[in-house]
């Protein structure tokens, strides 16, 4: 299933041209419980100003009072920019929140966001533009497709079903790879269809490349690993499993950034700082997207490793992805 901060980020995406991370924020942890226990809290830089979007959990609607206390609360942990991301907002409370000058965004359909320069946007459809980089959603399909997923002629909502992407996101990621000349859009009957402008994996792999990029939003540390079980190897330790590459004095391995916080949970890991590292260490690569959707016996798909990896100085490093991508086959 998307998750919010995945609808967000194309959100931002697609309607502003913004490259935005969005995850959830390490402070919540020290927050009172009328925050946590009603939303989710997500943090991302915008164009240079960090925010924190408050996302109502479950059918949690707060008044614009009530929001405004729990804002001024948050406040005071918080320096940077408050966003509301509700599902959706009644005309009422959209006029109450920006007489009140409380910065908002409601997925696909509008947003308040005075510090940044944005005044309200009604997006009723919303006009993709072209990004240089294709969001993190538009670039899993891509690379699925490459891979071998069937996306010529396949209706919308199959495409949607397979990735675990919403109806609303899939159209979204469509039409992003139809203005970006990747993908041309149809509708037969009822449904929705998606074609690519060429019918080879490479040839589809190539016009894309200049457009995508490293799926991962950020790395860190954990004392160790033993109780994890069988992780997904990434970074130098998938690549020394799919070329000649020695493999790394710590393993490196992938989480869904949706996932983390339950990962860290589940398996009672300790996160630590780089400097703090030994032998037993592993390094976990955060991902934008889910990097088991893709994987293979384990290891992370190459191309996405290829996108990771891909700006490394290291000579060696250059040479096992030349070997990895040599031995793929389109």
């Amino acid at each position: 299933m998307r998750s919010i901060a995945e609808d967000l980020e194309d959100y931002l995406g697609n309607s502003l041209g913004i490259t935005a991370s969005i995850d959830e924020w390490v402070g919540s942890g020290s927050l009172p419980q009328i925050l946590t226990g009603n939303y989710t809290i997500l943090h991302s830089k915008i164009s240079g100003i960090d925010c924190l979007f408050l996302v109502p959990r479950d059918d949690f609607d707060p008044t614009p009072g009530a929001l405004e206390k729990h804002i001024d609360l948050l406040r005071r942990s918080w320096k940077g920019q408050v966003v509301f991301a509700p599902p959706s907002i009644s005309s009422y409370k959209r006029k109450r929140l920006i007489q009140q000058g409380i910065s908002f965004i409601v997925t696909s359909k509008q947003m308040y966001l005075p510090a940044l320069g944005l005044a309200l946007h009604e997006l009723f459809p919303a006009k993709i533009r072209c990004t240089e980089v294709l969001s993190p959603s538009a670039q899993l399909l891509v690379i699925a497709s490459v891979l071998g997923l069937k996306v010529n002629d396949s209706p919308l909502s199959d495409l949607a079903r397979k990735l675990g992407y919403q109806a609303m996101t899939m159209t979204r990621v469509s039409r992003e790879l139809d203005y970006a000349g990747l993908a041309r859009l149809e509708t037969r009957g009822r449904d929705r269809r998606m074609t690519w402008v060429t019918s080879d994996a490479k040839d589809l792999w190539e016009s894309a490349l200049n457009r995508l990029s490293s799926p991962v939003s950020r790395r860190m540390w954990v004392s160790e690993a033993g109780n994890i079980g069988k992780p997904l190897l990434s970074g130098l330790s998938a690549l020394s499993a799919y070329s000649m590459l020695a493999s790394p004095g710590n393993t490196v391995i992938a989480v869904q950034r949706t996932e983390l916080s339950s990962f860290l949970q589940e398996h009672s890991l300790q996160v630590i700082d780089q400097s703090e590292t030994d032998s037993d260490s592993v390094e976990i690569e955060v991902w934008k997207y889910s990097p088991a959707l893709l994987a293979t016996d384990g290891k992370v798909d190459r191309l996405s490793l290829f996108l990771s990896l891909r700006e490394s100085a290291d000579e060696r490093v250059q040479g096992a992805l030349s070997e990895m991508m040599r031995d793929l086959k389109w």
